[in-house]
């Protein structure tokens, strides 16, 4: 008992959550100084939305509690909202106090077509004092350690791309490079960076998945904890995916497979005694493959593509 108390102190001085309670008007103040990082507005339809927006003014309007704003400090002076929530409010709050958005489709209030402006006076004080409670990280806060707690709090897997080493960047822009120029046989709508990234996860940590974990939680837990520095296995994995795909290339694959098919077959095609079934009857494995009942559980398509090659 002992011995875990010490481990749970250990873990936890790292994570550093800091509490704050502020009202709207310290909120605008510093969306006006730019101290917040709006990178994801715009790419999300329902972010500009503008029954979105207003339905947000309109709950701040009804006094009706405000979910907890959790943000992540990216340095000393720059927030990011971590869920779908921050975005929105945010947004919300910018684009009515700032940038002149008139409310529409209201439900309560009579304010249809108002800006900011042109609120009664107590309306807009309403809004300018109500107080919303901020939870943030400090910079101190280990990127893992943040990212499992952001999915513990959020139930989503929200990863980044800020939240990765520059050196894993590079290296997953790499690949992308490379299978763009000399892998022609995938199909053009299938993301390259998400299909290198899980064959990264999966070929590193894959044994360890279950089907009680989340997807794109696992992928991206494994990639937060790939030490960059090591260059040795940098250099292994850009080899393992390259002859994993040139493999996957002389197979002819159906283009009608989807990412999750493709990347249990690279996984697969990293092992050598595998590998060495697989080309040896390659005529039988790709007719006993069945692309017409693709799925996208990983575990499944695997065992599937286990008993393939035990049967050949």
């Amino acid at each position: 008992m002992e011995s875990n108390d010490k481990h749970q102190k250990l873990f936890s001085k790292n994570i550093n959550i800091l509490s704050h309670e502020v009202a709207l008007n310290e909120v605008v103040r510093n969306i006006e100084e730019g101290k917040f990082v709006f990178n994801n507005f715009g790419k999300n339809s329902h972010l500009v939305n503008p029954h979105k927006k207003s339905k947000m003014i309109e709950t701040i309007l009804l006094n009706i509690p405000l979910p907890i704003l959790y943000l992540d400090v990216t340095n000393e002076t720059k927030f990011r909202p971590v869920d779908d929530f921050g975005y929105e409010f945010l947004y919300a709050i910018q684009e009515f106090m700032m940038n002149g958005l008139r409310l529409t489709g209201l439900e309560f209030f009579n304010y249809n077509k108002f800006s900011f402006e042109e609120l009664p006076e107590y309306e807009k004080n309403r809004i300018f004092w109500r107080v919303v409670s901020i939870r943030y990280f400090s910079p101190t806060t280990p990127k893992l350690e943040k990212y499992v707690i952001i999915n513990r709090v959020t139930n989503k897997s929200l990863l980044q791309a800020q939240d990765l080493e520059p050196e894993l960047l590079i290296f997953l822009n790499q690949i992308k490079e490379y299978i763009r120029y000399e892998i022609q046989f995938l199909p053009k709508n299938i993301n390259l960076i998400e299909l290198i990234s899980l064959f990264v996860a999966f070929y590193l940590e894959g044994k360890k998945f279950d089907k009680n974990t989340n997807f794109q939680y696992f992928k991206n837990k494994v990639l937060l904890q790939i030490d960059v520095r090591d260059q040795e296995l940098l250099r292994s994995l850009k080899e393992k995916i390259k002859e994993a795909l040139k493999n996957l290339s002389l197979l002819e694959q159906n283009k009608k497979a989807n990412m999750h098919w493709f990347l249990c077959l690279l996984v697969a095609l990293t092992d050598e005694k595998k590998l060495a079934k697989i080309m040896q009857n390659s005529d039988i494995f790709i007719k006993k493959l069945h692309f017409q009942n693709l799925r996208s559980d990983y575990l499944r398509n695997i065992e599937f593509i286990e008993n393939i090659i035990q049967a050949l």
